[in-house]
């Protein structure tokens, strides 16, 4: 570790790639000029170490935040792209363009808030967790590595030699968590997420500019923060590539997560291994796959080849596949077990649900003794939002919001994710076929009582939305005043030329719109017109938006179907109200919506129409039970808030593309190949389960929910990248995972809600009173603790009679002791 510290750009990419390699050079946000507030994403790919050196030094005088290489090289076929140049391009090098893995890549990061630069002892921290590193692998036979100081922490690149698959993903990934373990300290960590195959890494040389130049007179200089150079310090000999033993023997245990339970997918763990015993399948040796077990068959009953082309496998998660890699074959995991076991055998005739029976307000009051018709259907008790699936800057924004505000974390999860879909609106779509594309688009609605703090929750969570927003309207006005101002000398120099222009009059600016609050489609379709990555639509109460519907336009279901088809960037074509003006025709309308409902008015609201249309299906609700908290000096730390603004601003700076005729279009997502065969397998499991669902509301729920599983993926995926988790193009399997995880909690939650919408005033009332005992008494509760503690009881006599139609409903038992009576919720 005793070579100079180096700055030459060329000699880093020499050091880097080897002759032939192809790579790319990056760089986000790029200013047009130097001090320009307008900026782009640039990208270029090389195979020339000189000419790469050239562009770079041209980028560096614009002064951008960084430029960056892939640490790994790519297909030589993306120098169509843009070949030995940097210029404004709509796709980046994905993960499967990756042609083989190169480098180990360390990042040590110094521990600090996002968006700034290190100060000097956090950066001297962050490299000396690096030599530390450097000295303990060299004591263990590892080669030296190339040692890199980003500007802000620490670069340690070993070289390998690996295949770009799974397996050496999977074995990268524990490698990064082993030496993080052992490793990262309280000032100073190993990044644990530079596993993927298409990392990019600082051009080491150039100057990295996170944040301010921050280093003013008034703090001391210990507190600056400033722009740095990076440099690097290449290996005394040319490092051999490590082994995979050298590599296992640093990384993390292979960790089996607990296998979870995808909406209505399992229905309990299924022992794939057992299976292929059971049926006598003739595999090969498993090897590892997603944190499960993949097996290649040496024969199958579905086609007629064999392994290595034909696998089976099941993930960590439970997610079962199973597939031929030809092209002539499409079969999956649902064909092959149906050979063995069609559905006929394996399912039962499926139960219908039993609707609620309805306790009528005379026998309510009455205190009726018990009958088979006054059974009502129990709610399963509320499962906490699963926050932990968000991305991590998400999360934590969520986490610290809910408990400033004192309300469940769904009531800010909800909104927030909507906005975090809005904000990347129509410059995003997930190809699931060739010709299935879906958005990112969701709708949500938080039900609660007034005074549960619905309104100040979805108010946190749009915060950096709304700040968007008022952006936009700045900059509009400016350009209003510059507009105004050439409007009047062009009509100056007009009336002065005798009426005969002398020059083009300019162009009236259109404001940037992305939220809006209370609107009709009349007044939507030309602000979609001129907006084409579509807007949010937020309501305080959502009773305003159904009760909207044809408010206007007289013509009835009109304005519902309007509103379907901008669920999914469908065209429409609104008539305008006034004889002489024209149709307004948007060829994808993209809104999303999120808002807060009462219970009784949703029950008012979600009529029979809109079920059997398909718009309550299309609503992801939440309500989380009663939660009055006491007043909490907990507030959103700085950072946490300035990490989300800073997201958002990178998710709005997501751009449509411009095609060959000259429209807009959104930019393409793909899935990589384990997301696709979790989603292959999530799929095909929910539509077995759909063909033994009987109930109408039910049936429309599961195929709504179903579609909102590549939609949220997507919406976690772009939050991902906007964040700076990852730089990958391509859906991976973790946003799948999560998304399925996160439509598996809607699907319980709306099931929960759904069995309340039927209830009349009485039933309504007895659920209050068991939510009630369930939050305040933990299930289980005596007839003077209700009197006490619920305001319209007043008697031990009225909470018995009350307590006791709750038994008689079905909804809980008493259970008598020698000298009180307590009362169980079911």
């Amino acid at each position: 570790m005793i070579a100079e510290q180096n700055t030459d750009v060329e000699a880093f990419l020499l050091n880097l790639h080897d002759p032939g390699d192809v790579y790319e050079i990056r760089s986000f946000k790029c200013p047009e000029s130097k001090g320009s507030r307008f900026k782009r994403n640039l990208a270029g790919w090389f195979d020339d170490a000189e000419e790469a050196a050239k562009e770079i030094e041209r980028l560096s005088s614009l002064e951008p935040d960084g430029i960056y290489v892939t640490c790994n090289p790519v297909s030589p076929s993306l120098r169509a792209r843009s070949h030995n140049k940097v210029t404004q391009v709509d796709k980046q090098s994905s993960d499967n363009d990756v042609v083989r893995r190169r480098w180990l890549f360390l990042d040590i990061d110094a521990k600090r808030s996002s968006g700034v630069s290190s100060t000097g002892a956090e950066m001297q921290a962050a490299v000396g967790v690096a030599e530390t590193i450097a000295d303990a692998m060299q004591s263990r036979g590892w080669p030296d590595p190339l040692f890199g100081m980003s500007g802000n922490g620490a670069y340690l690149c070993y070289r390998i030699d690996l295949p770009n698959n799974q397996e050496s993903t999977d074995l990268i990934k524990r490698v990064l968590v082993g030496l993080s373990k052992e490793f990262s300290t309280d000032e100073a960590e190993v990044d644990t997420s530079t596993f993927n195959p298409s990392r990019i890494m600082k051009v080491l040389g150039t100057v990295a500019r996170k944040g301010d130049d921050f280093r003013p007179d008034s703090v001391s200089q210990d507190e600056h923060r400033p722009h740095r150079r990076s440099w690097f310090r290449s290996p005394a000999i040319a490092p051999s590539a490590l082994s995979i033993e050298q590599l296992e023997s640093v990384a993390a245990e292979k960790e089996t997560p607990p296998k979870s339970k995808p909406y209505g997918s399992y229905g309990g763990e299924f022992d794939l291994a057992s299976w292929i015993a059971k049926h006598g399948l003739d595999v090969r040796s498993p090897k590892d796959y997603l944190g499960g077990q993949k097996w290649q068959l040496s024969s199958n009953p579905l086609c007629e080849h064999k392994a290595p082309d034909v696998w089976i496998g099941q993930t960590g998660e439970g997610v079962i596949a199973a597939k031929c890699s030809h092209n002539s074959c499409n079969w999956n995991w649902h064909d092959l077990r149906e050979h063995f076991e069609p559905k006929r055998d394996r399912y039962h005739q499926r139960e219908e649900r039993p609707k609620a029976k309805h306790v009528h307000e005379a026998d309510f009051a009455a205190g009726a003794g018990s009958s088979a018709d006054k059974k009502v259907e129990p709610i399963d008790d509320y499962r906490p939002f699963p926050t932990d699936l968000l991305p991590a800057v998400l999360g934590e924004y969520v986490r610290q919001s809910a408990k400033a505000i004192g309300c469940d974390e769904a009531y800010v999860a909800l909104p927030a994710m909507t906005a975090i879909g809005a904000a990347i609106g129509n410059a995003r779509r997930l190809q699931m076929k060739r010709t299935w594309h879906v958005l990112p688009t969701i709708w949500t609605a938080v039900v609660g009582l007034s005074g549960t703090a619905k309104t100040p929750a979805q108010k946190q969570a749009l915060a950096p939305f709304k700040r968007l927003q008022s952006e936009a309207m700045q900059e509009h006005r400016a350009a209003m005043e510059a507009y105004e101002a050439d409007l009047e000398v062009y009509e100056a120099e007009r009336k002065k030329n005798k009426g005969v222009p002398t020059g083009d009059k300019p162009d009236k600016p259109k404001c940037r719109r992305i939220l809006v609050q209370d609107i009709t489609t009349q007044a939507l379709a030309p602000m979609l017109a001129d907006n084409p990555k579509g807007v949010l639509l937020s309501r305080d109460e959502l009773a305003g938006w159904f009760a909207s519907f044809n408010q206007y336009n007289g013509k009835k279901g009109a304005d519902e179907s309007a509103w379907l088809s901008m669920f999914d960037g469908d065209s429409i074509t609104v008539d305008r109200k006034s004889e002489d003006s024209q149709a307004v025709f948007v060829p994808s309308a993209v809104v999303s919506i999120t808002g807060g409902i009462q219970p009784a008015i949703l029950r008012e609201s979600l009529t029979a129409e809109h079920r059997s249309s398909g718009l309550a299906a299309r609503i992801l609700m939440a309500m989380p039970p009663r939660k009055l908290a006491g007043w909490t000096e907990d507030d959103v730390d700085f950072p946490v808030t300035e990490a989300m603004r800073q997201t958002f601003e990178s998710l709005h700076d997501f751009s449509m593309v411009t095609d060959e005729d000259g429209h807009l279009r959104p930019q393409v997502v793909k899935m990589n190949e384990g997301a696709k065969d979790i989603w292959v397998a999530f799929y095909n499991d929910q539509i077995a389960i759909a063909e033994t669902i009987t109930d109408e509301d039910e049936a429309a729920v599961a195929s709504k929910l179903r579609g909102y599983v590549p939609r949220i993926a997507l919406l976690l995926h772009c939050c991902r990248q906007a964040a700076g988790e990852f730089v990958s193009d391509d859906l991976d399997s973790d946003s799948m995972l999560a998304a399925i995880g996160i439509v598996e909690w809607f699907g319980t939650e709306i099931r929960r809600i759904y069995t309340s919408l039927d209830d009349d005033k009485a039933t309504a009332k007895m659920r209050a009173l068991v939510e009630w005992i369930k939050t305040r008494h933990d299930g289980k509760a005596t007839a003077r603790q209700v009197q006490q503690g619920v305001k319209r009881i007043k008697s031990s006599e009225d909470a018995q009679q009350e307590l006791t139609a709750l038994a008689d409903a079905g909804l809980g038992e008493w259970d008598h002791g020698p000298r009180t009576s307590v009362f169980t919720c079911f």
